[in-house]
């Protein structure tokens, strides 16, 4: 007898919803907005305002899931900084190498212009 396991979707990596969370905000704020303008006119008062409340939910999660991506790309860009930083101390020489042929890279190409 076999046993199957399941497997969570958050684990899938096909699956969009983790994959492009902010994408995902997005496009379903931006759903909101076209519902709203193609059926703006017929909409009561309550049906405006319930709308209107999704909008504002929607671009504050939005918002929200922005500054958390923010905050995640500026830890990792410390963390390469800090990477490379602790490369140069480790291997000067080599660093010193690396700098002076992209330097002789660089002007090579701009002195065939």
């Amino acid at each position: 007898m076999t046993t199957s396991t399941s497997i969570p979707p958050s684990a899938v990596r096909g699956n969009q919803r983790t994959a492009h969370p902010l994408r995902d905000d997005f496009s379903s704020l931006i759903g909101e907005v076209e519902k709203l303008v193609s059926h703006g006119g017929a909409l009561t008062a309550e049906a405006l305002e319930a709308t209107r409340q999704r909008l504002a939910e929607e671009a504050r999660v939005a918002k929200a899931r922005l500054g958390e991506l923010g905050d995640a790309a500026s830890e990792k860009a410390e963390e390469a900084r800090s990477m490379g930083e602790d490369y140069i101390r480790a291997n000067p020489w080599k660093a010193v190498g690396i700098a002076a042929a992209s330097g002789a890279v660089v002007g090579f190409l701009l002195g065939r212009r």
